[in-house]
C-alpha cells in the first residue's frame, strides 16, 4: 500500500506552465479581438468602396424592378463569396507555413533557461482542428456583421439619385 511509484501530471508537476498556457489564451483571444475588429473594419471598407463604385449599376437594377432585399441579398452574396475564398487561402497557407517549419525553429541561441521549465529548444508548430475552429467562426461571423452596412447603403439608394452619379 503505497510504495509504489507515484505517478503525477505535468499540471501537478509544474503549475508555472498552466498560468503560463492561461495567460497565453487570454493574450491570443486579445489579438483575435485586435484583428478581427480590423478586419471588420477592412471588409467594410472594401465594400463600401465596391457598392460607391457600382452605384450606377445598383441605381439601374432599382430603376427596372430589383427589391431593396434582392440588392441587399446580391451585396452579402457576392460578399460571402470574397470571405470564404479569404478564410479558405488563408487556412491553406497556414497549413503550408506549418509544413515549412516541419524540422522546427531552433530557439537554442536565445533559450539557455528553457531546460529549467522542462521545455526543449526546438519549437514545432502543430496545427489541431479548433485551432482552425475558432479562427473561423469568428471570422464568418466578423465578415457578416461587416457586410451588412454596405448592403443596407446599397438598398437605400435611390434609383434617380444612383443613375445622375457619374
Amino acid at each position: 500500500l503505497g510504495s509504489g511509484p507515484e505517478v503525477r501530471s505535468w499540471q501537478q508537476l509544474q503549475p508555472l506552465l498552466i498560468y503560463m498556457v492561461q495567460t497565453f489564451e487570454t493574450i491570443a483571444w486579445v489579438m483575435y479581438g485586435a484583428v478581427f475588429i480590423a478586419m471588420a473594419l477592412g471588409i467594410a471598407n472594401v465594400l463600401l468602396m465596391a457598392v460607391f463604385e457600382r452605384m450606377r449599376e445598383i441605381g439601374m437594377m432599382r430603376a427596372v424592378g430589383m427589391s431593396r432585399a434582392r440588392v441587399v441579398g446580391m451585396v452579402v452574396l457576392e460578399s460571402l463569396f470574397v470571405t470564404v475564398f479569404g478564410l479558405a487561402l488563408g487556412l491553406a497557407l497556414a497549413v503550408f507555413a506549418v509544413w515549412l517549419l516541419a524540422d522546427g525553429i531552433d530557439i537554442s541561441r536565445w533559450a539557455d533557461q528553457l531546460d529549467a521549465y522542462g521545455f526543449g529548444t526546438v519549437i514545432k508548430p502543430v496545427l489541431r482542428p479548433e485551432d482552425f475552429a475558432d479562427p473561423v467562426l469568428i471570422g464568418l461571423v466578423t465578415a457578416v456583421l461587416s457586410i451588412f452596412w454596405p448592403a443596407l447603403r446599397a438598398a437605400r439608394a435611390k434609383p434617380a439619385d444612383a443613375l445622375r452619379r457619374v
